[in-house]
């Protein structure tokens, strides 16, 4: 009998303990779900909440970008500040014809493939004040931004990504200049002495105008953006911004695929300098962005990456180029720029400008970037 009592008590403080466990539980999850009902907005409401600040969310969306570079992060916030269009439908007919138009030009349909409109000038020799600025010229609120487009014989991705971005960038609101610059010659393609070239001539520009450039954009002819929201700035406080973290190409798997810093980075001059540019040594297709990507782990510099989802861009299909030929030997060649980074880039540049063109838009810039090795 006594044994009987004392399971029935031991029963009875199980039931006991359940019970007050249970009604803690269903209390504690009532208090949330009513707290998470009180922080609900609906959309009328978030946006009418969010309005006042919408002059400052742009530079608050830049600054939350990560930089780790193997994780993404979301935005908590994507407003259409500014007068800035979202999610954009890439439609390369209609950028093609958005850049005749933007040029003053009727679409000429019987040019040749590679004629890009009227140039306004055209030296055959280096200048050193040839620049489009578009944007304000005088504001201290806005970066002044150069985007450098490393260029041979993709007229008509030249003209898509055109007619594409320039309608972006006005948007954005930033003073910005671009300048393209084409590899002269058929000797194989070296993007590192392009980009290198680039930076150069825009520093030289910036400076020689009195509006040296506080931001260099770096960019693949057949790379366009998906999102204005997107901004094309650097988020300076010693960051390197990887903006096209997902590619259609890649099926948008962020850094899908062994990409490292490939299709859009945006840096500070003082940054590109201490990194010494893009190495020199990489004929051919692939490596440079590899060993760029080396420099910035030498030197002890972070990458910040846009999510996956903001960070999303188009590339336009092409076919193989004979003059770009895949470089096989380039995992040597990148331990081996690493290992010469001090010695391999700016301080050894021996390019030369052959022609500047200065159209209604942009500037070409004619480079020979020399010959490589036997």
């Amino acid at each position: 009998m006594k044994i009987l009592q004392s399971w029935n008590a031991l029963l009875f403080v199980i039931f006991a303990l359940s019970t007050v466990c249970f009604f803690m539980y269903y209390t504690a999850r009532n208090s949330e779900i009513l707290k998470t009902q009180r922080r609900s907005f609906t959309k009328e409401q978030a946006e009418k909440t969010i309005a006042p600040y919408e002059p400052s969310l742009r530079d608050a969306m830049t600054a939350s970008r990560t930089v780790h570079c193997d994780e993404v992060t979301e935005i908590k916030y994507q407003v259409h500040a500014g007068g800035l269009s979202g999610k954009m439908k890439i439609d390369t007919g209609a950028s093609q014809m958005n850049y005749w138009n933007d040029i003053g030009e009727v679409f000429p349909v019987n040019q040749s493939l590679t004629y890009m409109g009227k140039y306004t000038t055209k030296y055959n020799h280096l200048v050193d004040d040839a620049a489009v600025i578009h944007g304000p010229r005088d504001s201290n609120r806005v970066q002044r931004i150069a985007v450098i487009i490393p260029f041979r014989d993709r007229h008509s991705h030249l003209r898509i990504f055109l007619g594409h971005i320039l309608p972006v960038l006005r948007r954005q609101g930033n003073t910005f200049s671009i300048f393209v610059v084409e590899q002269a010659g058929a000797d194989t393609f070296n993007k590192g002495r392009l980009m290198n070239s680039g930076f150069k001539f825009a520093r030289t520009v910036g400076n020689k105008l009195d509006m040296p450039f506080d931001c260099f954009i770096f960019q693949d002819v057949d790379t366009l953006i998906e999102n204005d929201n997107l901004l094309y700035r650097c988020t300076k406080r010693g960051l390197i911004d990887h903006l096209s973290t997902s590619i259609n190409k890649f099926g948008y798997n962020p850094l899908c695929c062994g990409m490292t810093v490939g299709g859009v980075l945006a840096m500070t001059p003082g940054i590109y300098e201490l990194l010494n540019g893009f190495p020199n040594s990489f004929w051919g297709w692939g490596g440079e962005d590899d060993a760029f990507n080396a420099r910035i782990k030498k030197k002890g510099l972070k990458i910040a990456r846009p999510n996956a989802e903001l960070g999303r861009f188009t590339m336009i299909h092409h076919g193989a180029d004979s003059l770009n030929p895949h470089n096989g030997g380039r995992l040597p060649a990148v331990r081996k720029s690493t290992d010469a980074l001090e010695d391999d880039g700016l301080t050894n540049l021996d390019t030369s400008v052959e022609e500047v063109w200065m159209y209604a838009t942009f500037v070409k810039v004619r480079v020979n970037v020399g010959t490589p090795p036997k």
